[in-house]
This record gives C-alpha cells, sequence and structure tokens, in this order.
C-alpha cells in the first residue's frame, strides 16, 4: 500500500546527512515546500506529524528500516479508515499523501555548524 522511498547515498556526507552541501539540502526543502503548496493551494488539508520511538538499538540503518516499517503500518492503518478501499486504483487519488522523513541524531563534531532553513507555504 505505502511506499516509502529513501534516497540512495553514495559519500559520507550524503549517508551521514542524505544531502551533498547546505545548497543541496536548500534545494529539496524548498521543492518538498513548493510541493506541499502545490496541494494546500488545491484544497487539500494538511498536517504535521512526528512519530517519537523509544531508543532504538542497532546500526543507523537498522533504525532507519524499524523506523520505516512502523511508519508503514501508522499509514497503512489511516489510509484505511481515510478510504474504503485503499488498495483500489480507482480510490488511489483519495489516499492521504505522506513526506515521511527520518530525524537522527547530529554528530556532535556538526553541531556547531548551525544554518538556517524555512519553507514558506
Amino acid at each position: 500500500m505505502a511506499t516509502i522511498t529513501m534516497y540512495p547515498t553514495v559519500s559520507k556526507l550524503q549517508r551521514d546527512y542524505g544531502f551533498d552541501s547546505t545548497a543541496h539540502l536548500k534545494a529539496i526543502v524548498d521543492a518538498f515546500g513548493k510541493w506541499t503548496k502545490k496541494y494546500l493551494d488545491m484544497g487539500w488539508d494538511g498536517y504535521f506529524f512526528q512519530v517519537m520511538f523509544h531508543d532504538l538499538a542497532e546500526s543507523r540503518e537498522t533504525k532507519i528500516i524499524q523506523m520505516k516499517q512502523e511508519v508503514e503500518r501508522v499509514y497503512n492503518r489511516l489510509a484505511t479508515r481515510m478510504v474504503r478501499k485503499p488498495n483500489s486504483p480507482s480510490w488511489a487519488g483519495y489516499l492521504p499523501i505522506g513526506l515521511f522523513v527520518p530525524e537522527l541524531p547530529v554528530p556532535k563534531k556538526r553541531k556547531s555548524e548551525k544554518s538556517t532553513i524555512a519553507v514558506y507555504l
């Protein structure tokens, strides 16, 4: 039902933070901001959900897998409550749309490097 895609990473910077540079991060945030605004302008309702997890042991990759599985479970449950037949192609346009981003701890060496990113809707 729900497909959550993580982008492939190559470099250490990409693996640790998911982007090449601050400019790349800003471009990603701006694109998602515009995408979200488009749906809000079409009359969709917007909601912000934050899913919190107890401390997850294991490697970073395992944590992301565990978070992805749990968010998919919650999304699938939400979809079945909002749409009569969530697996039917004719009902696909009525499914909730989600943007899921794992929030991982910031390594200590990067805490001093601060930047501000704003999304205007």
